[in-house]
């Protein structure tokens, strides 16, 4: 176990604080999904993602300017990959949700393109009208923002990539 917990501090002594703050916003999330449910309604374990999205959002900003962060730009591409993760983290989310209503797949799923997506869009209603689904769609959003901060290179996975963007010294 003490080997364990060792590899796991050394592979996240590598991790920029930005990565570091969206595994605590997950761990929170899960927390929340394991037994937040039972305390809490869904607006309120809503509020508690964006209040804890802000504090990661005012240590992120404030490390920034401690290090004197320069944004690198983005481009054609990231623009791209944005627009890519943000299509195919919604979709990848949604159909879970047809998944998640009806454990498994159901036989009434339409054929059709157009079907499948009103059919998942309709699970997506269901699912939220009970609250102890609503931290999976807080992940969910939490992890799309993520992928999407890194297309626009507004986060960075690792420190290295961070400090590319520093002029600190």
């Amino acid at each position: 176990m003490r080997n364990e917990v060792s590899r796991i501090g050394r592979s996240l002594r590598g991790t920029s604080l930005d990565c570091r703050l969206f595994y605590g916003y997950y761990l929170v999330m899960l927390g929340l999904f394991l037994g937040g449910h039972a305390m809490l309604s869904a607006f309120e374990m809503t509020c508690v993602a964006f209040l804890f999205l802000a504090l990661l959002v005012v240590v992120a900003v404030r490390h920034r300017i401690r290090r004197r962060w320069t944004w690198p730009g983005s481009s054609l591409h990231g623009v791209m990959s944005a627009l890519v993760g943000l299509v195919l983290g919604l979709a990848f989310f949604l159909f879970a949700s047809v998944f998640l209503l009806h454990r498994g797949i159901p036989d009434d799923l339409p054929k059709d393109l157009p079907g499948v997506v009103e059919y998942s869009l309709a699970s997506v209603q269901a699912l939220a009208s009970r609250p102890h689904f609503t931290p999976w769609y807080l992940i969910a959003a939490g992890i799309i923002l993520a992928n999407v901060l890194t297309a626009f290179k507004l986060m960075a996975y690792r420190e290295e990539e961070f400090q590319a963007s520093c002029d600190d010294g």
